[in-house]
């Protein structure tokens, strides 16, 4: 009987724990990310551009506009080991938890920064650049509206083609 009441209040602390954690980034945090590494920002976006036909990259599998087998013979990655590494280095260096994706072959790209959950219930936090305006647009993702709370993607106006995004699925 001891071992079971031991087992069931360290289980307790641990939920208490975890319930506590926010699931995503407070903007604050992304934002002052974004302020200090603008310039690598800008440059995975460029990057991302040289390479459209590769709409999704993660720290471990590409996926082609044509092509979402995993694995791949490195012949049919989308680019070289190298500039996998690259896109790597960056998304480690700016806190890209999850990579890029341009969804639905769109010209958004999406930032990563944050993914809780499955595809099919799960949420996704992080920054997105786009050459035309997103909608819609709310002043906090931390406290997203009731009147947008049913929004697959809401936005957050960071500067001209940036936003803070938050998806649900």
């Amino acid at each position: 009987m001891k071992a079971t009441g031991l087992f069931l209040l360290i289980l307790s602390l641990i939920f208490a724990f975890r319930c506590d954690k926010p699931a995503h980034p407070p903007d604050s945090e992304l934002e002052s990310n974004f302020r200090q590494h603008e310039k690598d920002f800008q440059r995975l976006v460029a990057m991302s551009n040289e390479d459209p036909d590769v709409v999704r990259i993660s720290f471990d599998f590409t996926w082609l506009k044509n092509n979402l087998n995993w694995p791949r013979p490195e012949s049919e990655w989308g680019f070289s080991k190298e500039r996998w590494n690259s896109y790597r280095q960056l998304f480690q260096e700016l806190g890209l938890t999850c990579g890029l994706s341009r969804p639905n072959g769109s010209n958004v790209i999406e930032l990563c920064a944050s993914a809780t959950g499955t595809v099919t219930s799960g949420t996704d936090k992080g920054y997105a650049y786009s050459e035309t305006e997103l909608t819609p647009t709310t002043p906090s993702l931390d406290n997203v509206p009731a009147s947008l709370r049913n929004e697959r993607i809401v936005y957050k106006k960071l500067e001209t083609h940036w936003y803070l995004y938050y998806w649900q699925g």
